[in-house]
């Protein structure tokens, strides 16, 4: 989890879309949640 971690938090300032896609198969189910 630590090495996964640090290569979040190099591509958080370099590219925040890296992570919107990393999130956006976690997205739809919340969502879906939520409503």
């Amino acid at each position: 989890m630590a090495p996964n971690r640090a290569l979040a938090d190099k591509a958080r300032p370099r590219s925040p879309t890296m992570l919107r896609e990393m999130l956006m198969p976690a997205i739809p189910p919340i969502a879906s949640l939520t409503s």
